[in-house]
């Protein structure tokens, strides 16, 4: 079960550098590019609150009482966990990204990207973390 949690990971990561692939080449348009600036204000003001709170969420998520008990009550409900923590965190690093690229101004979305990357090496599929994360 770890090595098919290890390779959708890395499948995750493939898929988000096809992304950063895409529109580093120039194969995709910055579509979002002339949205008003009160827009982007928004947006960027939206990710950066949603990246505060679901980066730590994510990296707490295991911890927190009802999922310990629902993690010792059923071995296999780790992994739907951790999916979910993956999924946090996937998610807002796809839109911190897509969103830096659609936007010409400002790098705040960049660098709340490159945040939520750091954050996914921190929970990295493995037996030991499993094995760690699983002790009551």
């Amino acid at each position: 079960m770890v090595k098919k949690a290890q390779i959708l990971f890395v499948i995750l990561l493939v898929l988000l550098g096809a992304v950063i692939a895409l529109f580093e080449t120039g194969t995709c348009l910055q579509p979002l590019v002339l949205l008003q600036a009160q827009v982007e204000f928004w947006l960027t003001n939206v990710l950066t609150l949603l990246t505060l709170v679901l980066v730590p969420l994510s990296l707490k998520l295991i911890s927190f009482e009802r999922v310990r008990k629902a993690i010792s009550a059923d071995a296999s409900a780790y992994w739907r966990w951790s999916w979910l923590r993956w999924g946090l965190l996937c998610g807002i690093l796809l839109a911190n990204t897509l969103f830096y690229y659609c936007f010409s101004t400002g790098t705040t979305c960049g660098y709340l990207a490159l945040i939520c990357a750091v954050a996914l090496l921190f929970v990295w599929p493995s037996q030991s973390r499993m094995e760690e994360e699983c002790q009551p």
